[in-house]
């Protein structure tokens, strides 16, 4: 029962680590997008199209866990735990929420 327990606890740390890098990316990542903004006049329709930038986290790496219009941007993952939420950070806001 203790490995069991063990394992549950290494789990649940490791998907902790993933939300809270998840979550701290798009701060991380803001500069990068506002410098191409400035240069291009809208935000890139993808991360790609930036000429750098640190490496995404594992749960934005979904087809959709970054999105713009041009004049603004989103971020969005699902809980590794399987949750039902899903995780958004709108750059109007600055801040996460679930939906």
């Amino acid at each position: 029962m203790l490995l069991v327990g063990f394992a549950w606890t290494a789990t649940h740390f490791a998907q902790e680590r993933s939300v809270a890098e998840a979550k701290a990316y798009p701060a991380i990542i803001e500069p990068l997008l506002e410098a191409y903004r400035q240069t291009h006049g809208s935000y890139p329709t993808s991360l790609d199209q930036l000429p750098t930038k640190p490496a995404i986290p594992r749960l934005l790496r979904r087809p959709y866990g970054y999105r713009s219009d041009g004049t603004s941007y989103s971020f969005s993952f699902l809980p590794p735990d399987f949750g039902l939420d899903t995780w958004d950070y709108l750059s109007t806001t600055k801040k996460w929420h679930t939906t």
